[in-house]
């Protein structure tokens, strides 16, 4: 609980996120709140679950920025710089980001009769791969916010890959009232708990 208490306190800066806030737009604010989400980006506390907590805030300029936040602390330093793209769909909210991922190439070149004279050059080089994320509050907005969100994707201008498929990511989050996950960090009981989670 005290470690809760720490995240709460350093997240209660975000409260210069709120959409008051915003009118009152200038260079100096922007610097600030860039300043502020990359101190959590980088924070040495585990801030991620306090992250996920306020995905469903009712403030939409502040539920932006966590998610924005979120998804830089979870990908860096891999993170391809700005390319996080936001917007809201009826179904719900929708992340797109570039990162880049390590990829090695074995590359075995000339031998003359005898097989130890064979050669193997390693190359590593770093591949642009596609990150989305979609937060709704049923199942049933599932397949309408993944449609939406390939689409988006393909209508981006990525690096194209071999592999169109390979090494992208997609998170799903589903948060809402009825979203009986939320009640499990407050259940006493683990068998309850347990029974909750086999239900799901």
């Amino acid at each position: 609980s005290e470690l809760r208490s720490n995240i709460a306190r350093s997240l209660s800066e975000l409260e210069m996120f709120t959409e008051d806030g915003d009118n009152m737009d200038t260079p100096k604010r922007k610097i600030a709140i860039n300043e502020r989400m990359e101190d959590l980006v980088s924070a040495s506390l585990a801030v991620e679950d306090a992250l996920v907590g306020l995905f469903d805030h009712s403030d939409h300029t502040l539920q932006r920025r966590v998610v924005e936040t979120y998804i830089r602390r979870l990908y860096q330093p891999y993170i391809v710089k700005e390319s996080v793209r936001m917007q809201w769909h009826r179904s719900g909210l929708f992340a797109s980001w570039e990162f880049l991922e390590d990829h090695t190439e074995r590359k075995n070149f000339g031998s003359d009769d005898q097989e130890t004279s064979e050669k193997v050059f390693v190359e590593k080089r770093r591949k642009k791969k596609r990150g989305a994320m979609v937060i709704i509050k049923s199942l049933q907005l599932l397949p309408s916010i993944i449609s939406t969100a390939l689409t988006e994707i393909e209508h981006n201008d990525y690096e194209p890959a071999g592999d169109p498929i390979s090494g992208n990511i997609m998170h799903i989050a589903i948060l809402g009232i009825n979203n009986q996950m939320s009640l499990l960090q407050d259940c006493e009981n683990e068998d309850q708990a347990q029974a909750r989670v086999n239900k799901l």
